[in-house]
């Protein structure tokens, strides 16, 4: 249906100026005569009139046509008020709005004591309009009537509304409000926004409205429609304010898992879930499988292969659930097995270490758990005390370490050795028991001899006195000792010798 609106200030003519208007009638240049126009009925009192008229355009074809309006006053008689030429389009839709004029009158004398005017940026069937009331031309405690015209794209100007009010001057203390919350949901979620209201005259009251119309009462309002709402809020003096916050809806929180996705047998990963626009505090779900295992941080450790994922829920509600990632268990070498030549030795000595390395692996040597540099082969010759382990490392980069073998630092054979009043040699070395210290005087003669047996942390575990004539045999007896590496001291005024037993 095409209709136009008009607004019409209608003024009575006459002879006298002061009959009143009692109708009106309006017509197109196609109608065949005044009788076939529309008459309408005027309440209004007095020789100005302001009527809103919806003028139907059912059977204009397209092009101009002219309109015409005139108005007939109490005695009858008819005066020609209003002419238009208007553009008739098939298909038109209700022009929209370029403009809006509001104008301040006092109720006690109809002079207009303000008219502003408003350009819309852009054209809109509808407008929602702030109208200042603080103007330098009111006077609080008078009445005054506030009118508004709409300007359409035609050029058509309307009286859209009008409303008498007393003008007060009040002090509004700083009336603010902020608006808060999260402004995103998920579908079928929700969130909350809170009018936070400061200075003002108390008590305040806040109305909710999303596309103009109100959803709500109060300090919060929970949101389930994505939209842009409106939090206005009045005070006990009337002042108003407001604040405006959209709200988007999305379809759930965008996660996915990072991390390494293998590791070597024995080891492990971890995984870590990474939320976007997900409002704290989070929880999160992993799942191995379908299997659920119970934990509720941002990091996850894999210690078995598989395909896993995690689920995350914020505040509001919102869910999101990761692509499955697949973790895979790559395999570990075997520990290597090392071989030492000595398990002690003095100051100067080296012990031979040896292992052996699978094709395509590699190895490294360790001595009190730190790498040693360029040991890398399968032998390694130690020449400090320690324990010594060989890493090794195969294709797929995993490694095993091996067990570790001790080398013994001997350090109570530092004493000098001087003199030749004897010599001293011990067999069998090693020996599972029984062993048989020769001593020789090479001169014949009688010489002393202290005998003592130590440990390597220098305790003493036997201790004997040997007058020495040439040549003299002493067993000892080592199958109460445990087996490791013990020291022999033979000694004199003038000569000391360690001789170093094993026991096995």
């Amino acid at each position: 249906m095409r209709t136009l609106l008009l607004t019409l200030l209608l003024v009575g003519f006459g002879i006298t100026l002061q009959a009143q208007i009692r109708q009106l009638e309006y017509g197109w240049d196609t109608d065949k005569g005044h009788g076939l126009n529309t008459l309408v009925s005027v309440t209004s009192v007095g020789q100005d009139a302001d009527v809103n008229l919806t003028i139907p355009m059912q059977g204009l074809s397209n092009g101009y046509h002219l309109l015409f309006v005139r108005t007939q006053d109490s005695r009858n008689r008819w005066s020609h008020t209003y002419l238009r030429l208007v553009n008739v389009r098939s298909g038109a839709v209700p022009a929209r709005i370029v403009k809006v004029d509001y104008t301040y009158t006092p109720s006690n004398s109809g002079t207009l004591v303000g008219q502003y005017s408003y350009n819309l940026p852009t054209p809109a069937t509808t407008v929602q309009l702030t109208v200042p009331g603080d103007i330098v031309q009111l006077v609080a405690g008078q009445s005054y009537t506030l009118g508004i015209w709409a300007t359409d794209e035609n050029g058509t100007r309307s009286h859209v509304y009008s409303r008498t009010f007393t003008y007060r001057v009040v002090d509004c203390k700083g009336l603010s409000v902020n608006m808060q919350g999260v402004p995103s949901l998920c579908t079928a979620g929700s969130t909350v926004l809170t009018a936070a209201v400061s200075g003002g005259n108390a008590p305040a009251t806040v109305v909710w409205t999303r596309a103009g119309a109100e959803v709500g009462k109060g300090s919060s309002l929970t949101v389930t429609q994505a939209g842009t709402y409106v939090a206005q809020v009045a005070d006990a003096q009337g002042c108003v304010v407001s604040a405006t916050q959209s709200v988007t809806e999305s379809a759930g929180l965008p996660v996915s898992v990072t991390g390494s996705t293998s590791f070597c047998e024995g080891a492990s990963t971890t995984l870590t879930a990474v939320v976007s626009d997900g409002t704290d505090p989070l929880s999160f779900q992993w799942k191995q499988g379908t299997t659920t295992t119970g934990t509720n941080t941002s990091s996850y450790t894999a210690v078995a292969a598989g395909n896993y994922t995690v689920e995350v829920t914020d505040r509001r509600g919102c869910k999101g659930v990761a692509a499955p990632v697949t973790v895979t268990q790559r395999s570990s070498p075997a520990p290597a097995t090392v071989t030492a030549s000595s398990s002690a030795i003095v100051t100067g000595e080296t012990a031979i270490l040896t292992t052996t390395v699978a094709a395509g692996s590699t190895i490294q040597w360790l001595r009190n758990n730190a790498p040693i540099p360029g040991a890398v082969q399968v032998t390694h010759i130690a020449t400090q005390a320690g324990d010594y382990v060989v890493q090794t490392t195969n294709r797929d980069g995993c490694s095993a370490v091996s067990k570790a073998v001790t080398v013994n630092l001997i350090t109570a054979t530092s004493d000098p050795v001087f003199g030749s009043d004897f010599s001293v040699v011990a067999s069998p070395n090693p020996s599972t028991g029984r062993v048989e210290i020769r001593l020789s005087s090479p001169s014949g003669k009688v010489v002393w001899i202290a005998l003592t047996l130590i440990d390597l942390s220098g305790r003493s575990l036997y201790q004997r006195q040997i007058k020495l004539t040439g040549q003299h045999v002493e067993s000892l007896y080592l199958e109460h000792l445990p087996a490791g590496i013990f020291l022999l001291s033979a000694k004199t005024d003038k000569q000391q010798t360690r001789l170093r037993l094993i026991r096995q």
